[in-house]
C-alpha cells in the first residue's frame, strides 16, 4: 500500500487532468489576466492543462465556495488579489469562509498595480485636483463605482484623504464598473489599470492620476496623487491558493509549478501589458505579508470608514 500511495503521489499532477483556476473576479480584470497568463505559461512550462473560471461576486465568496465545495485533490486552485485574504476580513469579519483558516496560500504571482484615479464622460475635469475641488463645493454630488472591496475602500479612502463626500455606486464586475464610467452612469473610477485600458485607448475614460510614490515608467504622462496634494496611496498583490484540505505533497508540488512559471520571462511579458510585475513569495512568506498588510490596512480603514461599512 505504502508504495502505491509513493507512486500515485509522483503521478501529480496527472497531465491528463486539467487544473481549475478559479477567479472570483469577472472576465477582464488584472486578476482574470493573470489567471489566463498563469494557466498558459503553465502549460507551456510543466504540461498541465489549466482552464480559467470566473466566479465572481459577494466579495469573493461565490469563487471561494466553489474552491472549498470541489475534491481538495489539488485540481481546483483560488486566484485572488490582496482584497480578499487582506481587506474582505477587515470589512465583513463574519464571512462564511475564512481564507486564512480555509485555504493554504501556494504562492504569489502578481504585484505592484497602483490604483489609477479614471474620470468619465460626465465630467469635463482634467485633472484630479479640478475633481477634488467641485466635490468639495458640492457635497454629495458626485459618484463613484466599485466592484470589489479594495475599489470601495479606494473610493472612501479618497474621500478621507481628499476631504470630499462621494456617493458609491456598485457594480458586480470591474468591467461593470469600467462601462458605467465610460457610458456616464459614474463619473469616478479607482482601479488598475490593465482593467480600464482599452478605454483608455477609446477615449471613454480620462485618467487623472495614480495612488503610488512615483509615476509608473510604463505611464508617465500620469501624474501621481502626491503631486497633486493628496497623500494617497493604493496597490495589491495576486495569489494562488488551494483548499486548506489538499494534502500537503500535492500542495508542494503545485507550489513548485507555479513558482516556476512566475519567474518565467514568458509569464513577466505576459504580465507587462497589463502594467502588473511579478512577485515570488512562497506559503509562509505569504501569510507573514497578509498579516502585514492587515494591520497597515486595518488602521487606514479604521480612520476613513465606519466599522463593517460596505
Amino acid at each position: 500500500m505504502a508504495w502505491q500511495q509513493a507512486a500515485a503521489a509522483q503521478t501529480y499532477p496527472d497531465k491528463s487532468t486539467p487544473l481549475k483556476i478559479i477567479v472570483p473576479f469577472g472576465a477582464g480584470s488584472a486578476v482574470d489576466a493573470v489567471g489566463r497568463a498563469l494557466a498558459r505559461t503553465m502549460s507551456e512550462q510543466s504540461g498541465v492543462s489549466a482552464l480559467v473560471d470566473n466566479k465572481p461576486g459577494a466579495d469573493s465568496i461565490i469563487g471561494m465556495q466553489a474552491v472549498h465545495q470541489a475534491p481538495a485533490d489539488g485540481y481546483t486552485m483560488l486566484l485572488v488579489s490582496s482584497s480578499t485574504p487582506v481587506l474582505n476580513p477587515l470589512m465583513v469579519p463574519n464571512q462564511p469562509l475564512n481564507i486564512e483558516r480555509d485555504f493554504v496560500p501556494l504562492s504569489t504571482v502578481a504585484k505592484n498595480y497602483p490604483a489609477v484615479v479614471n474620470l468619465g464622460p460626465s465630467t469635463t475635469f482634467k485633472s484630479v485636483g479640478e475633481f477634488i475641488a467641485a466635490a468639495k463645493e458640492n457635497p454629495g454630488k458626485y459618484t463613484y463605482a466599485s466592484a470589489t472591496t479594495l475599489s470601495q475602500l479606494a473610493g472612501q479612502l479618497l474621500e478621507s484623504t481628499a476631504g470630499i463626500k462621494l456617493v458609491n455606486v456598485p457594480y458586480k464586475t470591474i468591467s461593470a464598473a469600467t462601462i458605467g464610467l465610460a457610458s456616464g452612469e459614474v463619473d469616478l473610477l479607482i482601479t488598475d489599470a490593465g482593467s480600464v485600458r482599452p478605454q483608455w485607448e477609446s477615449g471613454r475614460i480620462r485618467p487623472v492620476a495614480i495612488g503610488a510614490p512615483t509615476r509608473m515608467g510604463s505611464l508617465p504622462q500620469i501624474p501621481t496623487m502626491i503631486e497633486e496634494g493628496v497623500p494617497y496611496q493604493v496597490s495589491a498583490w495576486i495569489a494562488v491558493y488551494f483548499d486548506a484540505r489538499t494534502p500537503a505533497d500535492k500542495a508542494a508540488a503545485m507550489r513548485a509549478i507555479v513558482r516556476k512559471c512566475v519567474v518565467s520571462s514568458g509569464f513577466g511579458e505576459a504580465l507587462a501589458r497589463f502594467y502588473l510585475e511579478p512577485f515570488d513569495l512562497g506559503g509562509d512568506e505569504v501569510k507573514a505579508l497578509t498579516k502585514k498588510d492587515m494591520a497597515m490596512w486595518g488602521k487606514v480603514i479604521r480612520a476613513s470608514v465606519p466599522p463593517h461599512a460596505k
